[in-house]
């Protein structure tokens, strides 16, 4: 088992590559799509998009392959990756170069038959190489972003600034729910939608299975659960949880109330934190 002076090598680290990776372009209509493991990474940079204002859709390779690229006009398709023999990332790639698409492909370095078939396309392919690809990419969706409106452009650049940090912050001033969540198995984990990349990172982490927070009225008690609130969704969720309180399930809330941008991050690194684990 790692130690936590490894953790916290480690997430320097993936910032550090972070904030190396060249910046991707991010113009016009925009596609971001994933596979399964390094959905957390997708939908990070989603939701760096909404608050920057960007349109865009995001999709699973397989589906944006199939319902997406072949009938929108799309200027820009954003692919994140983290599979060894990811065939599916390049059905997408051939489907996006045939209709002259610009393709940025980014994730740890795959199969070498799949990496010349995406050379010979002619895809920006940005390899990531830490022991933490997912959270990388992650981080590096922060550092992509389009600027924010008004004095928050400032505020989050003080916070990515000192990002170096954020690890130890994490565990300082979340060390109660770490702990707790250190003793839990892999029960259900359920999540508010601001929060949802770093809740399924957790999952992923745990072997957990992750849902909607609205799929909670469903479990009934006395059942165990997880549930990852971000703080700007608190208010939207206080009838679920009451109710499932009644119903005597036994919720676990792990509340995180920082910028919505940023959030997922933290989560993830919470998660890191309290399950001692990586990806």
């Amino acid at each position: 088992m790692q130690s936590s002076k490894d953790m916290s090598q480690a997430i320097l680290e993936a910032i550090k590559e972070a904030r190396s990776l060249p910046k991707i372009s991010l113009d016009g209509e925009l596609v971001i799509t994933y596979t399964w493991r390094a959905k957390p990474a997708a939908l990070s940079m989603y939701m760096t998009l909404l608050h920057s204002g960007l349109k865009a859709t995001i999709a699973h390779t397989a589906l944006a392959s199939v319902h997406i690229i072949p009938y929108r006009d799309i200027d820009t398709l954003v692919v994140f990756t983290a599979d060894e023999r990811d065939t599916r990332t390049v059905n997408l790639a051939m489907a996006a170069s045939s209709l002259g698409i610009r393709t940025t492909v980014v994730g740890p370095r795959m199969h070498p038959a799949i990496e010349d078939t995406l050379n010979n396309m002619n895809v920006e392919r940005i390899e990531v190489s830490s022991n933490a690809p997912v959270l990388t990419m992650m981080i590096a969706s922060l550092f992509w972003r389009p600027k924010l409106m008004g004095a928050r452009e400032e505020r989050m650049q003080e916070e990515l600034t000192s990002l170096d940090s954020a690890y130890e912050w994490i565990r300082e001033r979340y060390s109660e729910e770490i702990a707790k969540l250190s003793q839990i198995g892999p029960e259900k984990i359920y999540y508010t939608p601001s929060i949802e990349a770093g809740a399924s990172y957790y999952a992923m982490l745990a072997g957990a299975n992750s849902y909607p927070l609205d799929e909670l009225s469903n479990l009934k008690g006395p059942r165990e659960a997880i549930a990852f609130v971000a703080g700007v969704d608190q208010h939207n969720y206080k009838d679920i949880i009451l109710n499932a309180s009644l119903r005597g399930v036994k919720l676990y809330k792990v509340v995180i109330d920082t910028d919505p941008v940023t959030v997922n991050l933290y989560a993830a690194m919470l998660a890191i934190a309290a399950l001692n684990k990586l990806l």
